[in-house]
């Protein structure tokens, strides 16, 4: 219906692409009535990577 939707590593969390965050707002506020939603920025790689110690 919207796109693609995906789970997270865990399975705890459904996720979708789209095309940009004006499109992705817009489905938020179709989905927001039932489900807990918010739009975020997907990232190749995890900030948290940086804050590991490298031996």
């Amino acid at each position: 219906l919207y796109g693609d939707a995906r789970l997270t590593g865990t399975g705890a969390c459904v996720y979708a692409e789209f095309l940009g965050k004006k499109q992705a707002e817009q489905v938020q506020k179709g989905l927001s009535v039932n489900w807990s939603c918010f739009v975020a920025k997907g990232l190749n790689r995890s900030p948290l990577l940086e804050a590991l110690p490298v031996s």
